[in-house]
């Protein structure tokens, strides 16, 4: 799978392993800087040079909810952690990841309409 082809839910998993969410739990908030670091345009505003923690957030619940048995969190909700399954889950697909972490591929911001039209079918029960 291309880089421009990874789903934001991807991206946050991915930031979790980077900052070694494979064995110790990592704060959200550490975890969505580091989905901006991986790809600006997609988890920063578009105005200015800062993380959106709303899209990383949604990226967050949006994995979450797709796949419950790859991540636990703490009591207080603030912290996660890949689970063995989450683990191989990410280096199944290291390859593409890496490429997206050195730059050698982007992930390109999805904000167009036709976008949204589709995450949200994405989603539907109906679909």
């Amino acid at each position: 799978m291309p880089s421009n082809e990874l789903k934001n839910p991807d991206i946050f998993a991915y930031a979790l392993y980077r900052l070694q969410g494979a064995g110790q739990f990592v704060d959200v908030e550490d975890a969505y800087v580091e989905c901006w670091h991986l790809s600006p345009s997609r988890f920063g505003w578009r105005t200015k040079a800062f993380p959106n923690y709303k899209t990383a957030s949604k990226a967050q619940q949006e994995f979450e909810r797709a796949h419950p048995e790859m991540t636990l969190r703490t009591a207080n909700g603030l912290r996660r952690q890949l689970t063995a399954e989450g683990v191989a889950w990410v280096r199944n697909r290291l390859q593409d990841f890496e490429r997206l972490a050195s730059g050698e591929t982007k992930a390109p911001a999805t904000r167009r309409a036709s976008h949204k039209i589709v995450a949200a079918l994405e989603f539907s029960p109906l679909v």
